[in-house]
């Protein structure tokens, strides 16, 4: 998994995971150094919430999300690459109705609860 979210005028959230370590990176502009990186260890709990949450919300998702009205705002990409799924889902000032819920579960299922929305 990886997840995107951010732009030119805000805090950049970065979140890499391989299904049993998180990186989570915050930045005010889209670099990513160890400085910036907090790692996280979910428990298979959480772990499984979250799958949970990818399995019968996300993957119903559109792969696009675009509102070219806006000229600079939020950006977001996911992806998904597992054995069975290999997904990329992109957004430019738009977003699927339940992506800030998504965010909330990758907040307290694979951050620690960290406010990435």
């Amino acid at each position: 998994i990886e997840l995107f979210t951010g732009g030119y005028s805000g805090t950049n959230h970065r979140v890499v995971c391989d299904g049993k370590i998180v990186f989570y990176y915050k930045a005010d502009v889209p670099e990513w150094s160890e400085m910036n990186k907090r790692v996280f260890f979910p428990s298979k709990k959480k772990w499984v919430k979250f799958w949970c949450f990818i399995d019968s919300v996300v993957l119903q998702w559109s792969l696009e999300y675009l509102n070219s009205d806006v000229c600079d705002g939020t950006q977001w990409e996911l992806i998904i690459n597992t054995g069975k799924v290999q997904m990329k889902y992109f957004g430019s000032n738009a977003f699927p109705k339940n992506f800030e819920e998504f965010l909330k579960t990758v907040s307290a299922n694979l951050i620690g609860g960290l406010k990435i929305y």
